[in-house]
């Protein structure tokens, strides 16, 4: 995903980990906040400063992957309903 300034991404990086509920096995770049990963086992998580985004390319890297909807109303409704999600 991508976000709109360094600070923007690091909330980002938050939100997610309090969303689903889970404390990331590892989290790379979130003191400078242009480029974090955050490795939840079975997901990765890519945020991008846009303004670094495009050196990176890993959209075209990666682009042949089907994308994960991990919107709230993408949900079974187990999850939807405020139960952890199983990683």
């Amino acid at each position: 995903m991508s976000a709109t300034s360094p600070r923007h991404a690091r909330a980002l990086a938050d939100a997610i980990a309090e969303e689903l509920g889970i404390q990331p096995n590892r989290v790379e770049g979130y003191a400078v906040g242009e480029w974090v990963l955050l490795d939840c086992g079975d997901i990765v998580v890519h945020i991008f400063y846009d303004v670094v985004r495009p050196y990176f390319n890993l959209d075209k890297l990666w682009g042949h992957v089907p994308a994960l909807d991990l919107s709230p109303s993408s949900r079974r409704p187990r999850e939807a309903a405020g139960a952890r999600p199983r990683m």
